[in-house]
């Protein structure tokens, strides 16, 4: 298996403004997700992602099962 998959299907994403931009695909259009807010959810814990120097880079697959959130039933 190569070492490259994430680049031949697409998944990596490279700086806070590729990270928003693909969060905003996932999410309500009317709640805008900007690269700054990205910096706080990822110095927060809050998404799967790592710095290579001062840039984010992440999988869409990993950022995906990050923000899916179960809903309780009652």
């Amino acid at each position: 298996m190569s070492t490259e998959w994430w680049s031949a299907d697409g998944d990596l994403l490279l700086g806070a403004e590729a990270i928003a931009a693909y969060v905003n695909q996932l999410t309500d259009p009317d709640s805008r997700v900007t690269p700054a807010i990205i910096y706080g959810w990822v110095e927060r814990g809050h998404l799967p992602v790592k710095r290579i120097g001062a840039r984010l880079i992440g999988s869409k697959a990993a950022i995906r099962r990050a923000l899916m959130v179960e809903i309780p039933r009652r």
